[in-house]
């Protein structure tokens, strides 16, 4: 069965009458195609948040039916409420589509007027959703929109019924939202994508985080990194710390990558996600300081074998790189294990949480890369060993645009679920060496990243390829050419395009205007989006992505559309992640990346 076959089969069992069909060899038949691949049961439940937004449009816009009074509002609170939960996919479609679209109802009319059903449901106590200045605004008391937009342990449950779902468009990719912003007010006040959110500060909770880090260096062989993370427009609205971390650095010939996302339903899982981190970047510099892979005449397939039950590489040296890895991941399990008995004696941490802190308060993911240089028939080749525990992804880009993804992230047994660090079954050495995969080849860019991102660019593959072109033509990644030959290059394969030249693209419009969340209030940000460019050079993505003189094309603007005055890498990094617009995105985001300036 495929997708749209699941789909419609679905919504039929849904709709149709109990006892029609075949239900169990239905449901039976579903199961097993959804849980064939990670990810296809999100995409479904997305996918059928439609029927639920259905369902609230009609509340929300007088006059489709004639009929405006409470009576749909209780039917929808008596049902979810007899389903305990709805799924977090749906949840958070649900949640895009009250803030999005809530005020389509007639023009002219004062909130009051337009939105009775709304206004019938706060009086009769089913939620507090409050409308000031055409505004949604979630209030200060009520846990309706909080509850809903997180998406850390959330249980699939069931998708309600309703009308036959239309295309469900709150689900675009970063480029579709900027397609729809540039092609539907080209010349009015750019859109505003964010200003239903308000800005708290990070509480003074104990082992509080900054609000976000960008950092920038180099790799041993002079490779460019640089990183940074950012509060999600959740955790600003809401008051609460940003739970991601990342370290990175060099130690011998080895760059060394760490990535967590702290489990955003465990108030304390920013610290298990700092801990793990440095424990693991700590125990990497040591071990691998003084290690080098050996010179080899020949590098091949045969060269990354491992023995089928053990997992083991065949080469000495390769191995030894696996098991540090391994053995970085037990050591920070045991720091964060630590850590949590270290807190349980912390009056001030037992008082926030009212219990003692346990282990699973400090969850999180992690995800490491080590990456290092040989030099194979007279030319420059990266090696790169990453593992995995939880979600987030790790992609290499190679020089000539290939992508191999060298992550499968962790599912729980609900949609939206991940396993994290604390889980014990995580440390079996199996399932370590199931989530270790190298890369080798002429790399153009390695890229760590949380969810925050990674869920952006889904499907991960070709979505990393829009990634890499994203970060390229917002001049993030500092990519340079030949300097006698760069404008001669820029120009001849400009030429062969539909954009013909330098002007062409200046005047292509390829920056939208977003609003990015900040302390002082709403500020507009120009994003470029690659999948845009490449439409209108009309070349395919991946010709563009593997094109270093197209992508430094890119980055010619007009002036007033740069990302930011500051020209610093990490800087602009941090800006955009903090900037770019995903309806349903609200988490924090977190990237570092390793790449070649000079393409290979």
């Amino acid at each position: 069965m495929d997708f749209e076959e699941i789909i419609n089969a679905i919504q039929w069992r849904i709709c149709s009458l109990k006892g029609a069909g075949d239900v169990e060899r239905d449901w039976k038949e579903i199961e097993t195609w959804l849980r064939a691949e990670p990810k296809r049961l999100d995409a479904v439940a997305s996918r059928m948040a439609q029927p639920l937004i259905e369902i609230i449009r009609w509340g929300l816009i007088p006059g489709i039916d004639g009929n405006t009074d409470a009576s749909r509002w209780i039917a929808l609170r008596n049902y979810l409420q007899d389903h305990e939960e709805i799924p977090s996919e749906m949840a958070l479609a649900v949640a895009s589509f009250i803030s999005d679209h809530f005020n389509e109802a007639k023009s002219g009319e004062s909130d009051e007027q337009a939105i009775p059903a709304l206004n019938d449901r706060k009086a009769d106590g089913a939620g507090d959703l409050e409308i000031v200045s055409g505004t949604a605004q979630i209030d200060e008391q009520t846990e309706v929109l909080p509850a809903v937009m997180d998406t850390d342990d959330q249980a699939e449950i069931a998708s309600p019924s309703g009308p036959n779902p239309q295309e469900d468009e709150t689900t675009l990719t970063p480029e579709e939202e900027s397609r729809d912003a540039a092609e539907s007010a080209p010349d009015s006040n750019p859109p505003s994508v964010t200003t239903q959110w308000r800005y708290l500060p990070v509480p003074d909770d104990p082992d509080k985080h900054d609000e976000f880090d960008k950092r920038a260096g180099f790799s041993p062989e002079g490779l460019k990194i640089i990183g940074a993370r950012v509060r999600g427009k959740k955790h600003k609205h809401e008051g609460t710390n940003c739970d991601d971390w990342f370290e990175f650095g060099s130690s011998g010939a080895w760059t060394i990558i760490a990535v967590s996302d702290g489990a955003g339903s465990k108030v304390f899982s920013r610290i298990g996600a700092k801990e793990s981190c440095e424990t693991a970047m700590k125990t990497l510099s040591d071990s691998l300081a003084e290690h080098t892979l050996k010179k080899r005449d020949n590098w091949s397939n045969d060269t990354f074998k491992r023995d089928e039950q053990t997992g083991v590489f065949t080469e000495e040296d390769l191995e030894y790189v696996q098991q540090e890895l391994h053995s970085a991941m037990a050591r920070a399990y045991a720091a964060v294990e630590a850590k949590a008995q270290e807190l349980a004696d912390s009056a001030a941490h037992e008082a926030l949480l009212g219990r003692k802190v346990v282990m699973d308060d400090l969850s999180g993911t992690l995800l490491l890369a080590v990456h290092t240089s040989v030099i194979h028939e007279d030319n420059e080749r990266s090696f790169v060993l990453a593992c995995q525990i939880g979600d987030g992804m790790l992609a290499a880009l190679s020089s000539n645009g290939g992508l191999k993804l060298m992550g499968v992230p962790d599912s729980g047994e609900f949609a939206g679920q991940t396993e994290f660090l604390t889980s014990k079954k995580k440390m079996a050495k199996a399932n370590l060496t199931g989530k270790t995969f190298p890369f080798f080849g002429p790399m153009q860019a390695l890229m760590v990243m949380t969810d925050g991102v990674a869920d952006d660019y889904f499907p991960n593959d070709p979505g990393m390829l829009r990634l890499y072109g994203d970060l390229a033509i917002n001049g993030i990644l500092h990519l340079r050419g030949d300097r006698k030959n760069e404008r001669k290059l820029i120009d001849s394969s400009l030429a062969k395009t539909d954009l013909e030249n330098t002007e062409g693209v200046a005047n292509a419009g390829l920056a939208s205007a977003v609003e990015a969340v900040t302390a002082d209030g709403p500020r507009q940000v120009f994003i470029r989006s690659v999948e845009i460019y490449a439409d209108k050079l009309g070349l395919p993505l991946a010709d563009v992505v593997k094109s270093t003189p197209l992508l430094m094309a890119g980055t010619i603007s007009n002036p007033g559309e740069e990302l930011c005055a500051e020209k610093e890498s990490e800087e602009m990094l941090r800006v955009w992640l903090d900037s770019y617009h995903v309806r349903g995105s609200f988490d924090d985001r977190t990237l570092v990346v390793l790449y070649r300036e000079m393409a290979a």
